[in-house]
């Protein structure tokens, strides 16, 4: 698995800077540079995917089923425009898909097991647990509505500026809310962990697959 991540990783950012070096100079026009950006966010996506616990052959089809439908709509859908926001759609899509699959019955939220993998304090109190439930469907609705906007960005030329805005301003929400809700947790449920260990953790290499996903 890590061997097939690593390459799927190593191939896309090559495939990425490549790109950029002929657009910068003039050699291919910018529909040609998002055909190979949607190559690239396709090697991304199966690399992430396999990372969180799914198959290999699944993560693989996934990924390059959605990278051709990115590149069929180029042909199809007049004024497309796949840079950056076929990246933010894959990437805010993955992130929904992650936080709405872990609130399914039977399932633990993923931002419990984050917390039980950090190893800091257990999290027994009932009003911690019903907060973070909350952040899940919190981090589904924010991700999902990113993912539109850039969604929307990508394919309407008319609505462009507004929605590729929108997206912008989600993002920059997401960034301050990450920080902010583990200020409030502290005050409010006296909880230890704070932003940095929560990145610090996610960083590790094996916490992708101890996750429940």
């Amino acid at each position: 698995m890590t061997g097939m991540m690593a390459l799927l990783g190593t191939t896309s950012l090559a495939i990425l800077v490549v790109a950029i070096t002929l657009e910068v100079s003039n050699i291919i026009s910018s529909p040609q540079f998002d055909l190979l950006f949607a190559i690239a966010c396709g090697g991304t996506l199966a690399a992430f995917l396999i990372r969180i616990g799914i198959g290999k052959i699944r993560a693989i089809v996934t990924a390059a089923l959605l990278a051709c439908c990115a590149l069929a709509a180029q042909t199809w859908v007049s004024g497309l425009a796949m840079t950056p926001y076929l990246a933010i759609v894959f990437i805010n899509g993955v992130v929904a898909y992650i936080f709405m699959r872990s609130l399914m019955p039977g399932r633990e939220p993923v931002l419990l097991q984050i917390v039980t993998l950090m190893g800091i304090e257990p999290h027994g109190s009932p009003a911690f647990r019903r907060f973070m439930i909350g952040q899940c469907r919190l981090w589904a609705g924010l991700s999902l509505l990113t993912a539109l906007c850039a969604l929307v960005a990508m394919a309407l030329p008319a609505d462009r500026d507004l929605a590729g805005i929108a997206a912008a301003a989600l993002i920059a929400t997401q960034v301050a809310w990450f920080i902010l809700s583990h200020e409030y947790a502290n005050r409010r449920y006296g909880r230890p962990e704070t932003w940095r260990d929560t990145l610090r953790t996610m960083a590790r290499p094996t916490v992708w697959s101890d996750l429940e996903i």
